[in-house]
């Protein structure tokens, strides 16, 4: 996720990255309508195998559709790691000092932590959408009742997109101090050897650190013993917390809990940062798509070997290792994909000005503002529960047939969605937690708070081409062969 608020001036920005994200973002507020209001039980008492003789083919697709890419949360991250690289190793080159780059990304991190815990305890999942979903927000009862306060606290026991994502820049942003001091940006080699090495420790070590957590002997609460919650009954799960909340079960929740702990999260992380590495340097060699092919196809490699020997589910908890892996390499698959069709083809201006892409880009724009918003589904969810008094769209799900449903609501709350990023645009997104992070970042750095103006980032952005960059260095190399010849 990148928290980098664009300057009034033009910038030169990677289109295909930030269509990506504002794409990944537009998916997930669609897909969390399923999550939220749809029933995949009969999915996995059935066996995902056997669910296309159980349903019609279309949403047979759609359930793997979903299942599939409800779990990309990990996309976000890889694109985090590229683009706050690039934007360390850039401003380094530039001349900024290492250590004034390094707290800027660290303040930043802090705040997306911040945002995360303010999101979990107070938003969807907690206290005010657990409010919100009873029905009866004006109650006096519901707000004092003790399981629904509660998640003020019990929900910081919990690893989401956005505590990922902050404690992985924190981490990053250290790993890239260390390698661009001293005008270590230009050893690229080497930093691509040292972020390589540290990713092969932290997945060898991933399957022992998820071991080691479940060995600790904790204390196992009675809800957890209930059908569907097993899973819980090892590891540091938010479940797990009621009974044994302590620094020490929040630290091993972070390297191994629910649901996006450091191991794995933090190698889609480290596989950004040596995307970044190499985006960032003056010319990126033109074998970069071909790198990433390779990349992909080694990690899908490994998940598919891993599942012959570890467990293997899809689900919506914290992702197998197998399953974590093939995700992995799906995410750097697309990433490689959109680079070689619009960086490496010289597309990259037409793309980047096509009136669809500049849809997605505002999106993702503001996409930490939108992931903490996720209790602005219950707007569009309040509107249909009339209408389905049986279900009751705030707090309950649909069933098998009720697919049709469930997709009608998830578009109208993408259109809710998009009323709100038209609002905000119309005000320059003012005051959104991209503009109060980037403010945050400011106060030790003391550089001047940009404004994020949205005509300038719809309209005035030079995008990076790398065919081009290619192509300006074979020119060169032809113009320094002409001299030498000339000359004898």
């Amino acid at each position: 996720m990148n928290t980098e608020i664009p300057q009034t001036k033009r910038m030169r920005r990677i289109a295909s990255i930030d269509f990506l994200r504002g794409l990944a973002i537009w998916m997930m507020v669609f897909l969390h309508v399923f999550n939220h209001k749809y029933n995949y039980d009969w999915v996995f008492e059935a066996g995902i195998e056997n669910i296309f003789q159980i349903t019609n083919p279309f949403f047979a697709i759609f359930v793997l559709f979903s299942g599939f890419f409800g779990n990309w949360v990990g996309i976000f991250i890889l694109v985090s790691g590229i683009v706050n690289t690039v934007s360390f190793v850039k401003r380094v080159s530039r001349g900024d000092t290492t250590s004034k780059v390094f707290l800027k990304q660290i303040l930043t991190g802090i705040g997306i932590l911040i945002a995360g815990f303010i999101s979990e305890s107070l938003g969807y999942y907690g206290y005010f959408g657990s409010i919100i979903k009873t029905g009866q927000p004006f109650s006096a009862a519901t707000w004092t009742n003790p399981s629904i306060v509660s998640n003020i606290w019990n929900r910081i026991f919990h690893m989401e997109a956005l505590q990922i994502i902050g404690y992985a820049m924190i981490i990053t942003a250290v790993l890239l101090f260390f390698l661009n001091r001293n005008e270590g940006y230009k050893k690229t080699k080497r930093n691509l050897f040292i972020v390589l090495g540290i990713t092969v420790v932290f997945a060898v070590a991933t399957p022992f650190i998820w071991y080691a957590s479940e060995q600790i002997g904790w204390t196992i609460p009675a809800i957890a013993y209930l059908p569907g919650n097993e899973y819980h009954l090892l590891w540091p799960s938010i479940m797990i917390q009621a009974e044994n909340a302590s620094i020490g079960t929040y630290l091993m929740m972070v390297l191994s809990g629910d649901y996006y702990p450091l191991f794995p999260f933090l190698i889609t992380s480290l596989v950004g940062v040596g995307f970044g590495i190499v985006l960032s340097m003056e010319k990126p060699p033109k074998r970069l798509p071909l790198w990433g092919l390779l990349t992909t196809i080694i990690i899908g490699a490994l998940g598919g070997i891993t599942a012959t020997f570890m467990p293997f589910d899809i689900n919506f908890e914290r992702p197998t290792f197998p399953f974590y892996l093939i995700l992995l390499a799906t995410q750097v698959g697309l990433v490689t994909l959109l680079l070689w069709l619009v960086e490496y083809r010289g597309k990259s201006q037409v793309f980047g000005n096509n009136i669809v892409v500049k849809y997605f880009r505002i999106w993702g724009a503001i996409s930490l503002s939108i992931f903490v918003l996720q209790i602005y589904h219950l707007v569009p969810y309040a509107i249909f529960n009339p209408a389905f008094p049986s279900v009751d769209v705030l707090g309950g799900q649909f069933g098998q047939g009720g697919e049709y449903w469930v997709l009608l609501i998830a578009f109208v709350t993408v259109l809710f969605f998009d009323l709100i990023v038209w609002i905000w645009a119309r005000f320059n997104f003012v005051f959104i937690f991209e503009w109060m992070i980037q403010r945050l970042s400011s106060l030790t750095t003391k550089e001047k708070p940009n404004k994020l103006n949205f005509k300038k980032l719809l309209h005035e952005i030079d995008w990076i081409d790398y065919k081009e960059l290619s192509g300006r260095e074979r020119g060169l190399i032809m113009i320094g062969l002409r001299k030498i010849f000339k000359k004898e």
